[in-house]
């Protein structure tokens, strides 16, 4: 069993964790922990970001964070070690922060 298992989701798409949360569970098993992460992509250019309302970005973290809450709350049973994590920027640099984090 694993100690520590980070899952990057969208939770907007079943497919990116419908087998993945099984194996993470099992993985985990009894003692290990879970980490959900969920990740708002960065506009990058000034330009895309300009025609968005102020905090966008910010809002749209917020709102990912109140729904990797929710979808860990039904997805683990009481008593499961689950944390939920938001990242912001590109998707591989992203997973490699949260992970040196959760270390």
């Amino acid at each position: 069993m694993f100690d520590k298992i980070l899952l990057p989701i969208d939770v907007n798409h079943p497919e990116s964790w419908d087998k993945a949360l099984p194996a993470a569970k099992q993985c985990a098993g009894a003692n290990g922990e879970i980490h959900l992460l969920g990740i708002v992509h960065d506009l990058g250019a000034a330009v895309v970001s300009s025609f968005l309302p102020e905090g966008f970005e910010q809002k749209a973290m917020e709102s990912l964070k109140e729904k990797l809450n929710e979808f860990a709350q039904s997805a683990f049973t009481t008593g499961t070690k689950v944390e939920t994590h938001v990242g912001h920027g590109q998707v591989p640099e992203t997973i490699l922060r949260i992970a040196d984090q959760i270390n």
